[in-house]
């Protein structure tokens, strides 16, 4: 009994952490979004800035990496700090002493040093019995007592490094209160060079666009503020798993209660009403607090 506590209070934990952590890390910002004003910004000028996005690639194997290698995280880091526009005038030198300092390398030369792996588990077989109300027996066999039974302090890893774009404008926009402010707004196409510039082709320098910017600070503005599905789907799934949760703490509660005992085929009305009377408030509540939502995100 006191195992089957300890396991509950350690799920409870960690399901609100999940709740909580992806509510205010990502659902919040959103629905402080939908408090920028909207405006009309002017595009004054528009490019296409190119970076390496670095990323480490290992294939899961026990293959040590050479002891000349450097940690995956350095070089990384390193390359990421590289800028493709350097590396192709480089290129375009032909000069191959220096390429190592300005530009990513393939081969084996992009071989790092990932530090300890685990590369294959051990498991023993261990068997569970009970004994029934009615004295027959029944047993279940499960893995146990897992340990590491193959592992590497030299995990053998490479640094992969396609370039990624960004979209930077620079835009105008009046206030609402009056006055003109610039500023910038940044777009992350990763990999899609082509969506980039279609971007552009569709909205030149000179054009206009609609725009929000923060009342708090003017400065920072986006040309959506709409809803991630995405963001509020992991943010229901996360309230689903916590409310599985307490619904079962609730029902051991009312299973416990004495008074309840004679009316026990009721529980389950019981808890129903319990959880519709919490969770139909909080939904209004939604309704008030991001008023200009989609459907979307109430239907999550």
């Amino acid at each position: 009994m006191l195992n089957q506590k300890i396991v509950y209070i350690i799920s409870l934990v960690i399901a609100l952490s999940l709740f909580f952590g992806l509510f205010f890390g990502l659902g919040y910002p959103e629905i402080k979004r939908a408090e920028y004003i909207s405006t009309t910004c002017t595009i004054k000028n528009e490019t296409i800035k190119s970076r390496y996005c670095c990323y480490k690639y290992c294939d899961f194997t026990c293959r040590d990496a050479p002891y000349s290698a450097p940690s995956c995280s350095s070089l990384e880091s390193r390359w990421n700090a590289f800028s493709p526009t350097q590396c192709a005038v480089v290129l375009m030198a032909n000069n191959s002493q220096n390429i190592d300092d300005y530009c990513p390398i393939d081969g084996p030369q992009a071989t790092c040093d990932n530090g300890y792996y685990c590369c294959n588990e051990c498991c023993s077989t261990c068997t569970s019995c009970s004994v029934g109300s009615n004295g027959s027996s029944s047993c279940t066999t499960y893995t146990c007592n897992c340990s590491c039974c193959s592992s590497t302090n030299h995990q053998s890893c490479q640094i992969k490094c396609p370039e990624c774009y960004t979209v930077e404008l620079i835009v105008q926009y009046p206030l609402w209160g009056g006055g003109i402010i610039t500023s910038n707004i940044y777009m992350d196409y990763d990999h899609d060079v082509t969506g980039a510039q279609k971007f552009l082709s569709v909205n030149p320098v000179e054009s206009k666009v609609r725009c929000y910017y923060n009342p708090e600070n003017p400065l920072q503005v986006l040309l959506s503020v709409d809803y991630s599905v995405k963001t509020w789907v992991l943010v229901g799934i996360s309230a689903f798993i916590l409310l599985v949760i307490f619904v079962i703490g609730t029902n051991n509660i009312f299973h416990k209660v004495s008074f309840l005992q004679s009316i026990s085929h009721r529980i389950f009305s019981l808890q129903s009403g319990l959880w519709i009377g919490t969770i139909f408030p909080l939904l209004f509540f939604l309704l008030l607090l991001i008023p200009n939502t989609n459907k979307y995100v109430l239907l999550v």
